[in-house]
């Protein structure tokens, strides 16, 4: 299950503030990492919270070693340990990811103002679409584009500009000159 359509269902502006809040954790936590790339510590973080969201299902790594999900991000970790010789990438991932984890799913028992805190705010909620349900063959969730053109939408699909000729550029075969 992926977070988008589990632990987020439904709530795309929440899961933007929170990669929102991993980035912000990510930038103060490279204060004293100093990393050159931040995209790797970001990708751990998402990483790290699905890992836990689904700590008991079986991961295939690499050359058929399976392991339960909750050790992902270590086994990630020490890959890139071993190839790159990077170990604060992983390391501020797994650190900001299971603040998340910590503040979003374990501390709310003791405090539930929390899930207020990390739900995203009002101005967020109103820029992001809410999406529309389909049904049908292809079951699933989409954004519908906003149309640009003038009239009827329907009857601007087929309409083609005056000597519109696709791919009409000059071809050689092989060989000639």
């Amino acid at each position: 299950m992926f977070l988008e359509t589990g632990v987020f269902a439904g709530r795309e502006a929440d899961y933007l503030y929170f990669l929102l809040l991993s980035a912000t954790l990510i930038n103060a936590l490279n204060y004293f990492a100093e990393l050159a790339v931040l995209w790797e510590a970001l990708s751990m973080v998402i990483v790290y919270v699905w890992s836990r969201h689904n700590a008991e299902v079986v991961v295939n790594f690499m050359f058929g070693f399976r392991f339960p999900a909750k050790f992902l991000p270590l086994v990630l970790g020490t890959m890139e340990f071993l190839l790159a010789g990077d170990l604060y990438g992983p390391l501020v991932g797994i650190v900001t990811g299971h603040a998340y984890y910590f503040l979003s799913e374990i501390y709310v028992a003791k405090d539930p103002s929390w899930r207020r805190r990390l739900a995203a705010p009002g101005w967020l909620k109103g820029m992001v679409p809410k999406p529309q349900i389909q049904t049908g063959p292809q079951k699933g969730f989409t954004v519908q584009a906003p149309y640009g053109g003038r009239g009827d939408p329907s009857k601007q699909a087929d309409v083609k500009p005056e000597g519109y000729r696709p791919f009409a550029g000059k071809s050689q075969k092989l060989g000639d000159s």
